[in-house]
């Protein structure tokens, strides 16, 4: 059994993008700025997987998963700009097959496909997750 909880940050390129005059706090220069989409989303997931090879070094399993979803259309570190909250990024359920190698006990390295069970918002995703641990 695998479980874990998590938060990512997120900058999507907009598809309908606008723009708005900033002024710079510095110069006080006037200027044009595109919005992005920016945000946060916090998941927490949970599957099986199945490890082979030499010490368990190679694992294939399936995830499944909750996300919860806080993203704006605004321009990054502007304090008194526009923002829209971006309510078709709906919160979603998703499942997760994916491949993992584990280099060493503190290093591994997984490639997953998500596919998100809901009607607007994300799409499905290929995910590269990079994985370091300290003690």
């Amino acid at each position: 059994m695998s479980f874990a909880v998590g938060m990512d940050f997120i900058y999507i390129e907009d598809k309908l993008p606008f723009s708005e005059s900033v002024r710079n706090d510095f110069t006080g220069e006037l200027s044009s700025k595109e919005l992005s989409i920016f945000g946060k989303t916090i998941y927490a997931e949970s599957g099986i997987f199945y490890p082979f090879l030499y010490q368990n070094q190679l694992q294939i399993g399936i995830l499944g998963g909750y996300r919860y979803n806080d993203l704006t259309r605004t321009i990054f570190r502007c304090e008194q700009c526009q923002e829209q909250e971006l309510y078709q990024f709906e919160n979603l359920t998703y499942v997760k097959p994916f491949i993992k190698y584990k280099f060493s006990a503190r290093f591994s390295l997984q490639i997953a496909y998500s596919h998100y069970f809901n009607e607007m918002g994300f799409n499905n995703s290929i995910d590269l997750q990079v994985t370091f641990v300290k003690f």
